[in-house]
């Protein structure tokens, strides 16, 4: 019987919604709900986290490539930078934002590595960390291998779905008084397991 009542309930749920945009009253009540009912759905971007300022210098970081307007940015809103580009498949902002080691001394040499080895890898790391739970820079409860050196700093991004909670570990390392994403190590690795 239970079951019955709730299905009933469901239907007339249904058919009040319809009625609602449908009819035009003028009682508080309908207009309230209607409102929000009709609310619009914001894209997700891995930028929305960042102030209002650092959106803006992210803003115009994108249109001139000028990295001195990312030298007050943390650690973990560049690696929220970069997710964003890779989402985007903006490897040029991407490779702009990787430290290398100078192993890629072009931006072509880079984006074939790029293509072939991390594209995917990083795909999938947008794809999974889209409603990330924290990020955080130099977790005191992660201790690495060795100890950190002034210009280095690792990411912790965490996320969960359903029962299932992961995290993913990034090295950035400082160079010209940027933070930029580490994945030089990455490519290796995954160049020498494929």
């Amino acid at each position: 019987m239970r079951n019955i009542f709730i299905l009933s309930s469901i239907a007339l749920i249904g058919c009040s919604k319809e009625k609602m945009v449908t009819n035009n009253t003028s009682s508080e009540e309908t207009s309230v709900a209607v409102t929000e009912q009709v609310e619009e759905k914001k894209d997700f971007s891995y930028l929305q986290d960042l102030s209002d300022e650092k959106q803006k210098a992210y803003e115009q970081f994108a249109q001139s490539k000028n990295l001195s307007l990312l030298e007050d940015f943390k650690p973990e809103e560049i690696l929220l930078i970069y997710l964003h580009s890779c989402d985007m498949l903006d490897t040029e902002t991407v490779y702009t934002l990787t430290y290398n080691n100078s192993a890629f001394s072009t931006f072509e040499m880079f984006q074939e590595e790029y293509n072939t080895y991390l594209l995917s890898v990083m795909q999938q790391m947008v794809i999974d960390y889209r409603f990330y739970n924290s990020i955080s820079a130099n977790d005191p409860y992660i201790k690495p291998i060795k100890p950190l050196e002034a210009d280095q700093s690792f990411v912790v991004i965490n996320g969960s779905y359903g029962l299932n909670s992961y995290s993913t570990i990034m090295m950035l390392k400082k160079e010209g008084g940027i933070w930029k994403v580490d994945s030089y190590d990455l490519i290796q690795h995954l160049k020498e397991t494929n």
